[in-house]
């Protein structure tokens, strides 16, 4: 089997990322995964309101284009996804199963609501997954715009109430993921998921995602083992 991070933030792309993504790679190919989803936070707030689009993408990129160099040198998968916001509240969505081509062609896209996004991810057959939704400032998913929802989310540092989160999904008929959130060292490993076989690209990452051709991945302190 091999391990994937669904959920990796970076120092150049998320102001929350504390570690640069040549090191995150380095310490997640030590801590024995196989690749990782770089899902930096795109956002009215991270990214700007001011400038071009191609400068917001450009900046979104930043940290997935110096992990993927970094995953070549150290012998690690590197996938791009993302951590979207929309203006309408709060809420954070994990994207998955795109390339850089539908970041530059869907300009703002981080102003069209989740409503809007559904259709545009949906139409592209991506693969759209609620982060931590009952985390206390996160308001109730909707499941008619999900393919599912992150069940487990391994951040020590907020309450993501992660067992109503799979019972939601399972209420639901959805699929649910395990991530880290890692955003500084002591985040590390604390999630994700492992599949056979690596995703060839990210288009089938999502696919085998959408299909629940995988196994979560949640630490042994969590599980009571």
């Amino acid at each position: 089997m091999r391990k994937i991070e669904t959920h990796f933030h970076t120092a150049e792309s998320s102001s929350c990322g504390q570690v640069p993504a040549a090191e995150g790679i380095r310490m997640y190919r030590e801590a024995g995964y196989d690749a990782v989803v770089v899902t930096d936070h795109f956002n009215g707030d991270t990214q700007g309101r001011n400038g071009s689009w191609e400068e917001k993408v450009d900046r979104l990129l930043a940290g997935y284009r110096a992990a993927l160099r970094a995953g070549e040198e150290n012998g690690l998968k590197v996938y791009l996804g993302m951590e979207i916001r929309f203006e309408e509240n709060y809420n954070d969505y994990l994207v998955y199963g795109f390339g850089p081509k539908f970041l530059y062609a869907h300009p703002w896209m981080y102003f069209e609501g989740i409503e809007n996004f559904a259709k545009i991810a949906h139409g592209e057959g991506l693969c759209l997954l609620q982060a931590h939704p009952f985390r206390g400032w996160c308001l109730f998913p909707r499941p008619h715009l999900l393919d599912g929802v992150e069940g487990f989310n391994g951040n020590p540092d907020h309450a993501s109430l992660n067992e109503k989160a799979q019972a939601f999904a399972r209420e639901h008929g959805l699929i649910w993921t395990s991530g880290s959130d890692f955003h500084c060292v002591h985040h590390l490993a604390r999630g994700g998921i492992e599949m056979e076989t690596l995703p060839k690209d990210e288009k089938e990452l999502g696919d085998r995602i959408k299909r629940g051709e995988f196994r979560v991945l949640i630490p042994d302190e969590e599980t009571g083992n």
